[in-house]
């Protein structure tokens, strides 16, 4: 990872997942859908921020939460 790039705690609300897979189609290194056809994270450097950002941001129900390392939310907003 390059020292340039801040590291981003990714986390999915499974409870809130409706399984549609957006966040798969832009990060499938990062996400992939488990046996409940929800949404988890499964390497959590597996995309660039702006991968990351475009996955949350295709979520139709906010259920990708995007923090910095020092818990500055900035999906959702």
């Amino acid at each position: 990872m390059d020292a340039s790039r801040r590291k981003l705690v990714v986390e999915v609300d499974m409870g809130r997942c409706i399984g549609v897979g957006y966040c798969v189609d832009c990060a499938p290194a990062m996400f992939q859908m488990n046996s409940n056809r929800v949404a988890e994270v499964v390497d959590p450097e597996g995309a660039d921020e702006e991968t990351i950002m475009e996955a949350a941001q295709s979520c139709p129900v906010d259920a990708i939460f995007v923090e910095t390392e020092d818990g500055k939310l900035l999906w959702p907003k």
